[in-house]
């Protein structure tokens, strides 16, 4: 695998719009590096329910999905991690007394307390945060029963609130000697919808440690590795990667870590990145 280069992509903000399908450039790119003997991942904080139709009609190698918690390669599920229940429980218990709207991502698809909430967004805008938080296999809360899970996502009307969300969740770390749980914000995922989206899990899975599981599968070095991505979850990869390159859209945050930045997602940057990196 001397000349291969493992690439992994984020979905949402990167290899298209939120909410979006991916553009045929962008696909064509895809398929291109795989002919061209590379190996592309899907890297997302989604569940793998979740991936739409337009990502699963790209012949991935395999993906990193619940960040991290949910690894597969050609195929094969190389690895399959849950949050600890009595965590679950907490932070369950603290989303219900600050009356946020929550997601709990499991193995058998996300189970969320506003299955029948009227939103004060139009159709084609739940239609679009639905496709990100919880995908097609999506259930009342009532129904969860301590299922699986890889993490916790919360929607809350404004950043200031997400603020407060963080510091309550390090409150009951800090109080019940949980050193690795973590809070990453990710703002406004779709234009002008006035939500912004969190989650919750343990910081010591993540996609930069799904990359290093998915070198070890290949016998690769991390040094052999690209990756892309536009938000703070994509950090650890960013980070990890033997390349990072942060999307021109990407959260200002992700900037001061990347290696390059590369045109927007609007733009189909990962096609000009592609190009110039000599992947097609």
């Amino acid at each position: 695998m001397l000349n291969t280069k493992l690439v992994f992509l984020d979905i949402d903000g990167t290899l298209n719009v939120s909410g979006k399908s991916i553009s045929q450039p962008v696909t064509n790119a895809l398929v291109q590096a795989k002919k061209n003997g590379h190996k592309i991942f899907i890297s997302t904080g989604r569940l793998n329910s979740s991936i739409s139709e337009s990502v699963k009609a790209i012949p991935f190698d395999g993906g990193i999905f619940s960040a991290g918690r949910y690894l597969t390669v050609e195929g094969n599920i190389i690895f399959d991690e849950y949050m600890l229940p009595k965590v679950v429980q907490q932070i369950q218990e603290l989303f219900k007394t600050l009356n946020i709207k929550q997601s709990i991502e499991t193995c058998y698809g996300a189970y969320v307390d506003w299955y029948n909430d009227k939103w004060t967004i139009s159709y084609d805008e739940w239609q679009q945060l639905t496709q990100i938080i919880g995908g097609p296999e999506r259930h009342n809360i009532e129904e969860y029963q301590n299922k699986p899970t890889y993490k916790i996502v919360f929607i809350v009307d404004s950043e200031q609130y997400a603020n407060k969300v963080a510091d309550s969740v390090n409150k009951i770390a800090t109080t019940n000697n949980i050193p690795n749980l973590s809070t990453v914000i990710f703002g406004r995922m779709i234009k002008d919808i006035p939500l912004i989206i969190g989650e919750v899990s343990d910081s010591t899975i993540n996609k930069g440690t799904a990359l290093l599981e998915i070198c070890k599968y290949y016998n690769a070095d991390p040094q052999n590795t690209i990756a892309f991505g536009d938000s703070m979850n994509d950090a650890p990869i960013i980070k990890q990667a033997g390349l990072g390159i942060a999307m021109a859209n990407s959260e200002l945050g992700l900037f001061a870590i990347a290696d390059e930045i590369c045109d927007s997602v609007k733009n189909d940057g990962i096609v000009s990145a592609f190009k110039q990196l000599n992947l097609i």
